[in-house]
C-alpha cells in the first residue's frame, strides 16, 4: 500500500528494511542502517508524529536516534502536547524553528510543524469501507484502487 500511496512521486522511496529484518525490528537500528548507507555527513531526517514522538523515551536505545538524524515531529492543532519530562530536556537542546538547519548537519536537530487538522484515521476509512461508503479523496487514487480491488477491510 505505501508503494501504491508514493507512486506518483518520483522523490520518494519505499525502504522495506525494517520488513526484512529477522527478529525485532527497532528504529535505531534502521536509522543506524540507512546511517551507514548515506555517510555519516548526510542530512538524515526522520518525520514521526507527535503521539509517537511524545512515547520515544520508552523506545529502545532512543537517545541514540537524535545521533543519526534530525527529528521533524508532526503535530495536529488538536494534540494534547503531554510528552515525557526527558524528551522535554532534549527539546531544550535540540528544538530549532527553521528547517535550514536541517540541512547544515547530520543530525541531532528536532524540528516541530503544525499539520493541518484533517478528520481522517485508519479507522475511519476503514469503517466507510464497511458501510460502502466512498473513500475517494481520503487515501490516495492507486490506494483506494488496491482497496477495492482487493475487496481488503469489507467485513472486519
Amino acid at each position: 500500500m505505501v508503494k501504491a500511496a508514493i507512486s506518483a512521486e518520483p522523490r520518494f522511496r519505499c525502504d522495506c528494511r525494517e520488513l526484512e529484518r529477522q527478529g525485532p525490528s527497532y528504529s535505531v537500528d534502521t536509522l543506524g542502517s540507512i546511517r551507514h548507507e548515506l555517510g555519516c555527513d548526510a542530512s538524515v531526517i526522520w518525520i514521526v508524529g507527535a503521539d509517537a514522538f511524545s512515547g520515544l523515551a520508552l523506545w529502545h536505545r532512543w537517545q541514540q536516534l537524535f545521533e543519526l538524524a534530525h527529528l521533524v515531529v508532526l503535530t495536529r492543532p488538536d494534540a494534547n502536547g503531554l510528552i515525557d519530562p526527558r524528551l522535554e530536556l532534549e527539546l531544550a537542546h535540540r528544538s530549532t524553528s527553521d528547517p535550514a538547519e536541517l540541512r547544515s548537519a547530520s543530525g541531532g536537530k528536532i524540528l516541530r510543524l503544525q499539520i493541518p487538522l484533517l478528520p481522517i484515521s485508519s479507522t475511519m476509512i476503514r469503517e466507510r469501507i464497511m458501510a460502502r461508503r466512498s473513500i475517494m479523496h481520503l487515501v490516495p487514487e492507486p490506494v483506494r484502487q488496491m482497496i477495492d480491488d482487493r475487496r481488503w477491510y469489507r467485513h472486519l
